[in-house]
């Protein structure tokens, strides 16, 4: 149709990439071909938007069948076609999501629990040609352990309480495969009708791997617990320490080893329990696996006890690395071979004694006896005498040492228990001096008591020998018109002061806090070197390698001094100041007879 310029021409309202179809589909009608036609397509409204409407057109014709007008009315549907539109995209998304989720989805009838669509992933998780093979049958019939009617009517109740319901079951495909699935079941509503929407996750491979962890979770577990049983009970101690040397683990044996408790360890440093001249060794060790120098190492080291003496261990140590070889901590076992050193001690010793101290007088006895036997000394009665003074000198000798050793291991070994009664200190003090009266009149030695009016509880013969030990010691190494003094004199509870300069104040020992009797053996001999202060009382020890000679003693005297002295409850120990003299002092605690 035309129009005049004043008038709007109705192609002006079609949008432009609908006006060549709106042409086509117009033309029949405009050409008299059809009386009406609906055309549907999107106009500009006055204000510039865009509104889709439904074009309703009629022609009018004269009566010689020409073309008059087309008379046309429009209906605005752009709300309408919009929610098509939307409902459209909702229902492809739908069916996406359905057909392309990786989990095998069905729809099940809730009253006959019979599967009426499923997607392509059911399809494929169940191994059958098409869905055609699943519908119409019931789920469970796939179930490895397919659910009985109750335990439908269970799940059935779970679902309408809770709304959802799931497990892990095994299923069996067409072709015989089995799987594990997590299904999923939900009721939903769809076009007013209820159904049961069920989701099957295919969880094999997590299957097999759970299956698989938990194989190696119970392996590592046993392994961990045999290794706990082996550590905790082990006879040897054992302890997991970090690189630092920090205790992360230990047993009871190494608690019983070092006197600590399982709590005092943890969280402390093995250095702490280290002797100090044993520890830079232990420490390169450690720098020499640390640098993969090597693997492991072993070695004899002091520990120092909680109580403060010393205990020889055998220690092992071995590192433990990650995957990518760094080192992670170390694997330590140490073994107590204290007792061992002291069978080592005491077997050298006895060495020494076989090779030395026997042997010299031995030695002695062997050639006087020889020379006398020989006869050269038939016409020399004085030679002769003098060569059996020199073996009844040696003999008597011998006869000090095997004794003096003899009381020392009865004394040591605890196979001798001393016969304990109530003694008086001033009378063992005056036995003592009476028993060495004779040799310190020899040797123009002056001896002075001060005695003590107290009651202890003792073994009186064990003590007058440990005073006669120290009074002998004194004789011995005393110039001659010098003096020795004895006394004694009872303490509450602090040991006796330390004034002297040259005293090594490490070795008076800490004493209890009890009433006790310190006894003083006192003498102007020629004194102890200071680093001869802590091992004067141990076997065989002189001050001279020449005085066993000189002086006849057996280097027994202190250490059996010692042993007497501690047997009883007591301390001894040593001041001395070269030049000066020396002061052995030993405590004996006042106490009443044990019940």
């Amino acid at each position: 149709p035309t129009s005049s310029s004043q008038s709007p021409i109705p192609w002006q309202f079609v949008y432009d990439e609908d006006l060549d179809r709106v042409t086509v589909e117009i033309t029949p009608l405009i050409n008299g071909l059809v009386s009406s036609k609906s055309v549907q397509n999107r106009n500009y409204t006055k204000d510039g938007r865009v509104i889709i409407c439904q074009w309703y057109s009629s022609a009018v014709f004269d009566t010689a069948g020409n073309l008059i007008s087309v008379l046309s009315f429009a209906q605005d549907i752009t709300d309408r076609q919009q929610a098509e539109w939307e409902l459209r995209q909702q229902k492809e998304l739908r069916e996406t999501i359905f057909n392309e989720s990786t989990d095998a989805i069905f729809l099940v009838d809730p009253q006959t629990l019979l599967i009426f669509d499923c997607n392509r992933r059911a399809v494929e998780l169940f191994e059958v040609e098409s869905k055609t093979e699943l519908i119409g049958k019931e789920g469970r019939t796939f179930q490895r352990h397919p659910f009985t009617s109750k335990e439908i009517d269970e799940i059935t109740q779970q679902m309408q309480q809770k709304g959802f319901w799931s497990a892990e079951l095994e299923y069996i495909s067409r072709q015989r495969n089995s799987f594990w699935a997590n299904i999923a079941a939900k009721p939903v509503k769809i076009a007013n009708q209820w159904i049961n929407l069920i989701r099957l996750t295919d969880i094999s491979e997590q299957q097999a791997a759970l299956r698989e962890r938990k194989r190696m979770e119970a392996a590592l577990r046993e392994s961990e617990e045999r290794f706990r049983r082996a550590f905790d009970d082990a006879a040897i101690g054992m302890a997991l320490v970090a690189l630092d040397g920090r205790f992360l683990q230990v047993n009871i044996a190494l608690c019983e080893i070092t006197g600590y408790s399982e709590a005092e360890l943890l969280g402390n440093f093995f250095q702490d329990i280290t002797h100090p001249d044993d520890l830079e060794k232990d420490l390169e060790y450690i720098r020499q696996v640390l640098a993969g120098k090597c693997r492991t190492y072993q070695m004899e080291k002091r520990y120092i006890h909680k109580s403060g003496h010393l205990v020889w261990g055998l220690l092992s140590v071995s590192v433990v690395k990650d995957q990518q070889g760094n080192c992670l901590y170390f694997v330590t076992q140490i073994q107590d071979i204290s007792e061992r050193h002291k069978i080592d001690r005491i077997k050298d010793e006895f060495i020494s004694i076989v090779s030395h101290e026997l042997r010299t007088p031995l030695t002695a006895i062997r050639g006087s006896l020889g020379i006398l036997e020989s006869g050269v000394l038939d016409n020399r009665p004085e030679k002769a005498q003098y060569m059996l003074q020199v073996a009844v000198k040696n003999s008597d000798r011998l006869v000090r040492l095997v004794n003096d050793i003899l009381d020392l291991e009865r004394l040591e070994s605890g196979k001798v228990k001393l016969v304990m009664g109530k003694c008086q200190v001033e009378d063992l003090m005056q036995q003592a001096i009476e028993s060495v009266q004779a040799i310190a009149h020899q040797a123009q030695i002056k001896l002075e008591l001060t005695p003590l009016v107290a009651e202890i509880w003792a073994s009186s013969d064990t003590i007058i020998q440990a005073l006669t030990n120290l009074l002998s010691n004194a004789i011995k190494f005393s110039p001659a018109h010098s003096t020795i003094w004895l006394s004694a004199e009872r303490k509450n509870s602090e040991p006796p002061s330390q004034e002297n300069p040259n005293v090594n104040l490490q070795a008076i020992p800490e004493l209890p806090p009890t009433s006790y009797i310190v006894f003083q053996v006192r003498d102007q001999g020629r004194g102890i070197p200071a680093e001869k202060l802590e091992t004067i009382f141990g076997r065989f020890q002189q001050v001279d390698l020449s005085d066993s000679r000189q002086k006849g003693g057996t280097g027994l005297g202190l250490a059996i001094c010692k042993s007497i002295v501690q047997q009883h409850g007591g301390k001894i120990w040593v001041e001395s100041a070269l030049g000066q003299g020396s002061t052995f002092y030993f405590t004996l605690p006042i106490k009443s007879k044990e019940v």
